[in-house]
């Protein structure tokens, strides 16, 4: 028993993860690095040993990795029309959003738009992230089973970057939405993209929580208009298409023409 004991207590911290030690569930620091001093942090590349279960136990944090989380159906409707394998006009015209059934989000100029976020983000604090925020309990499913519902850390940081997406919509016109780009209104002269503006946001709420986790790449992943204005919104879009074509197609033919002509008017100066 003695000789299990001893060696049922090693264990070692995967690549990519931060570990916690409890003992009688109080935290407890370990010096891993003499020039460090003490930490409660237990990271990869060691080896550890505890007494078993439930003198000790140890909690894993996924540390030092990338991790993602998604708003979903959130902003999204229930039917995708882009999924739809033979899709008939008509029938995707007709399909009407449905609140409460259907996600969306209104821009500056009350325009409604669907879209799908997704965020990356990094563990830099695995004790305060475990300590105030982490679940790892077993979720429960929804009421048809489908799914486990989100919690704990999953869960604040889709809903933070979920509000940043609508505060930060809430300021766009819609055609610069579907541009995911505008111009500055502090700066005629500058850019600003959708995407970092969303970041930035999400930061600013990271921060203020304290969560021990720090973004680093916001996506927007898929973004349509509603399914009854989605034919509308193509026209405008291959009328603008078409526009572009043209104006590319008469430089083109301006950049061969005006020098031939100038050419030849040189000529008949020279003759003359």
């Amino acid at each position: 028993i003695f000789v299990w004991m001893v060696f049922s207590g090693v264990f070692r911290v995967e690549d990519g993860k931060e570990a916690l030690l409890f003992r009688f569930g109080q935290l407890q620091s370990r010096v891993i690095d003499p020039a460090k001093g003490p930490t409660a942090v237990l990271t990869s590349g060691h080896w550890y040993w505890a007494w078993p279960y439930p003198v000790d136990y140890v909690r894993k944090v996924p540390a030092q990795q990338a991790l993602s989380v998604s708003t979903d159906a959130i902003f999204w409707p229930r039917v995708n029309p882009n999924q739809i394998e033979t899709p008939d006009p008509a029938a995707v015209e007709n399909l009407p959003l449905v609140p409460g059934q259907d996600g969306y989000m209104l821009t500056g100029d009350t325009n409604i738009m669907h879209t799908v976020w997704t965020l990356t983000y990094r563990v830099r604090d695995a004790k305060r992230y475990y300590l105030a925020f982490y679940d790892d309990s077993e979720s429960p499913a929804t009421s048809s089973g489908s799914r486990p519902v989100e919690r704990g850390n999953a869960a604040i940081i889709r809903n933070i970057l979920a509000n940043a997406a609508l505060a930060e919509l809430s300021t766009w016109g819609v055609e610069d939405v579907l541009r995911s780009s505008r111009t500055s209104p502090t700066d005629p002269e500058a850019k600003e993209l959708l995407t970092d503006n969303v970041r930035r946001r999400v930061e600013e709420h990271l921060a203020r929580l304290d969560m021990g986790v720090e973004a680093q790449l916001v996506n927007l992943v898929e973004i349509q208009p509603p399914t009854a204005t989605l034919a509308a919104f193509r026209k405008v879009s291959d009328a603008a298409t078409e526009q572009r074509q043209l104006l590319e197609d008469a430089d083109t033919y301006a950049a061969q023409v005006v020098p031939a002509a100038e050419g030849h008017a040189y000529r008949i100066i020279d003759e003359a």
